[in-house]
């Protein structure tokens, strides 16, 4: 069957598609202004929680760290960035409010620009660390969290970083959070910079040295043995206490010169 239209039906149609087109334009704009504001909205949450720009390398908004404590992890951690070029900064803020350690940790690394820029392919580049702290208060548990940026998660990798906490943890329970960070950035600061081949003595803390037996002593050690021996050998009869004699001469000879040797 075919159907003619004229002029007339013609426009009625256009107009018609027209009105359902700008209809549909309009909700996905609403849609997309709402979900705009949302963000918006999401992303000043989290901006309010914690300072625009940092004080230093240590930045103390919730105004938890003891001076002393604070003037030794700044110094160390600006030496760290001047002989490494790796960033490690220190927050503490009062609370994460409504949002995740995770994500606040995550947005001050990314707003206040932690981690060295460093060309492609050098072992320094986005190699930057931040300490998230949140002390214990009567309406929330405390917090903290180490951000790991690309260039540092091959040396400050989850297990090491688990040990970094761990370490904390005791200070932190007992609310001297300036020694815990103290602690934490000390550990941090040997990893990097052993990792990095730098073997500043502020930063790398020297190895604790096992005992080793004294080496020189064996000689001794060995003839007191085998003198013991042969006198217990001498107590038979006859010839055989020389032949056990013999053999323990025998035994011990080649150790004992192989010692000496």
């Amino acid at each position: 069957m075919a159907v003619s239209f004229g002029l007339a039906d013609r426009a009625v149609i256009d107009h018609g598609a027209r009105s359902t087109v700008i209809k549909r334009i309009g909700a996905l704009l609403s849609l997309q202004l709402m979900a705009c504001a949302a963000l918006l909205a999401q992303g000043d949450s989290v901006a309010s929680l914690y300072p625009a720009s940092p004080t230093g390398m240590v930045t103390d908004a919730a105004g938890i760290i003891d001076p002393a404590a604070e003037s030794r992890i700044e110094e160390r951690l600006v030496t760290l960035r001047r002989v490494t070029g790796a960033e490690v900064a220190v927050a503490t803020i009062p609370t994460l409010g409504n949002r995740t350690r995770e994500d606040v940790a995550n947005a001050i690394a990314r707003d206040w620009g932690i981690g060295a820029n460093a060309e492609v392919g050098d072992k320094r580049r986005n190699a930057g660390l931040l300490i998230l702290l949140v002390p214990r208060a009567p309406d929330h548990a405390g917090a903290i969290r180490i951000e790991v940026g690309n260039g540092l998660q091959g040396v400050m990798t989850d297990a090491r970083s688990g040990q970094v906490a761990d370490a904390m943890l005791p200070a932190l329970r007992n609310g001297d959070y300036g020694t815990a960070l103290d602690v934490g950035t000390a550990m941090i600061a040997d990893a990097v910079a052993r990792d990095l081949g730098v073997q500043d003595s502020s930063l790398v803390k020297p190895r604790e040295q096992r005992s080793r037996f004294p080496v020189g002593l064996l000689p001794i050690i060995l003839i007191v043995l085998w003198v013991v021996l042969s006198s217990r050998g001498g107590g038979g009869k006859g010839g055989g206490g020389r032949g056990r004699r013999n053999n323990n001469l025998d035994l011990l000879l080649p150790i004992l010169l192989g010692s000496m040797g």
